[in-house]
């Protein structure tokens, strides 16, 4: 019998990179608290991205709004860019 097994070496040299696309709700029923834990958990999310990686951010109720056309590079920048976005979200319960 003859087996072989590939020597996998997960450095970060060789980790793909990745690319994630954030969708937030602001529909009416994430009035108050729930729109509060989803940013805080999008913000978290997006700590978690490493040198390479890139991410978008999509808001929706009945319309959307998009941070950028293209994803952006995780950078400190983007990461402001995508903080103002976040927090300049609410919830369109009126």
């Amino acid at each position: 019998m003859f087996h072989l097994t590939p020597k996998i070496d997960y450095g970060p040299e060789k980790m793909l990179k990745r690319e994630m696309i954030f969708v937030l709700d602001r529909s009416g029923s994430m009035c108050g608290e729930p729109m509060e834990q989803a940013q805080k958990a999008l913000k978290a999310c997006l700590r978690t991205l490493r040198c390479g990686d890139s991410f978008g951010i999509i808001n929706f109720d009945d319309q959307i709004e998009i941070l950028s056309k293209s994803s952006l590079e995780i950078n400190n920048e983007n990461l402001i860019k995508a903080d103002n976005f976040v927090n300049a979200t609410t919830d369109n319960s009126i």
